[in-house]
């Protein structure tokens, strides 16, 4: 059932009696509008309530007391160029001393054999110390052998876990950067974020294939882990180096940030560019290309001819040189 008209016009004679002005102000502007109503002597028609955001301030108080500890301890560790290498290193440590464990110690070898067109993995040693791997063939494909690192497709799978973390610290690290850090945007999140992803590729692309041939020479178990973490370590070391050498990531970052803040100035000057002259360009360029390889193919097919004809087939050239020592010149 709806309002009568009597009813709509008491509603609204009291909404215009008791008006309610919400202002969305900041502590500073709150605290000016506090002290000019104490020191006026105007009455308002409502006294002025303060509603306080206690969780953003609460929130923006504790950020603010921990980017000091922070930036002292975690920020100058991690900008180090052994900082995440080492960090990364100490979760191998962890790894090869769990494989020294269930493996028995560090005197297993290893051997591939194939038969029957398969191929297995022969480990040598003492079968009663090793707590997972006990007997002494299988095949490449065992699933218990590639959790523990052992063979191509264990040494791969490792590599791909420490792949997949390192990018994991890599995000990490950087968000923290770009969290405790108010003069870090996005694009420089963004920026730092691809630097570190191809710099964990190339590590572990290095330390995989030194894995890989540390397994195959020396013929040990626990070689391909050992190997591979310390390419990893060395690596990761050498390229954070390089990029605080020559400023690889910040300029990177910079790239980003000039690439988006002069965007409408690149797409003004490629309308500049003229079509016709790009195209009397592009056509004089190819024809270049086209008579290069045209005269090229010419010669080396005439080349080619000379080669395969027999000695003989052509006539000989019908000039011949003079005779110079029936030529008497006149003593002086």
């Amino acid at each position: 059932m709806g309002l009568n008209q009597t009813q709509l016009d008491q509603l609204g004679r009291q909404l215009d009696n008791n008006p309610l002005e919400v202002l969305i102000l900041s502590a500073e502007q709150a605290n000016l509008l506090a002290a000019d109503h104490a020191t006026s002597h105007w009455s308002p028609t409502q006294a002025p309530s303060l509603c306080v955001r206690d969780d953003i301030t609460q929130a923006s108080g504790l950020l603010d007391s921990i980017r000091p500890h922070y930036n002292d301890s975690l920020h100058e560790f991690v900008n180090t160029a052994w900082g995440m290498p080492a960090l990364l290193g100490s979760h191998d440590a962890v790894n090869f001393a769990r494989f020294v464990r269930d493996m028995g110690g560090l005197n297993t070898r290893v051997r591939y054999v194939n038969h029957n067109g398969r191929q297995y993995v022969v480990l040598s040693g003492y079968p009663g110390l090793r707590r997972i791997l006990t007997g002494t063939r299988y095949s490449v494909t065992n699933t218990r052998l590639i959790e523990m690192g052992i063979g191509r497709y264990g040494i791969r799978g490792s590599s791909l876990s420490g792949f997949k973390l390192s990018c994991y610290f890599a995000v990490g690290v950087e968000f923290l950067e770009w969290f405790f850090n108010s003069e870090v945007n996005m694009l420089d999140l963004l920026g730092g974020i691809g630097v570190e992803l191809v710099k964990a590729g190339i590590a572990s692309a290095v330390g995989y294939a030194v894995a890989v041939a540390a397994g195959s020479i020396l013929g040990f178990a626990a070689a391909p882990v050992i190997a591979g973490a310390l390419l990893v370590f060395i690596v990761g070391v050498g390229l954070n180096w390089l990029d605080k050498r020559y400023g690889i990531k910040q300029r990177v970052q910079d790239s980003l940030n000039y690439a988006t803040d002069n965007a409408s100035m690149i797409a003004e000057r490629f309308q500049e560019l003229d079509s016709r002259k790009i195209r009397s360009y592009v056509e004089h360029t190819f024809g270049e290309v086209v008579d290069a390889a045209v005269d090229y193919a010419t010669q080396e097919t005439k080349s080619w001819i000379l080669r395969r004809l027999p000695s003989g087939t052509l006539p000989e050239p019908p000039y011949r040189l003079p005779n110079l020592d029936i030529l008497k010149f006149p003593k002086l």
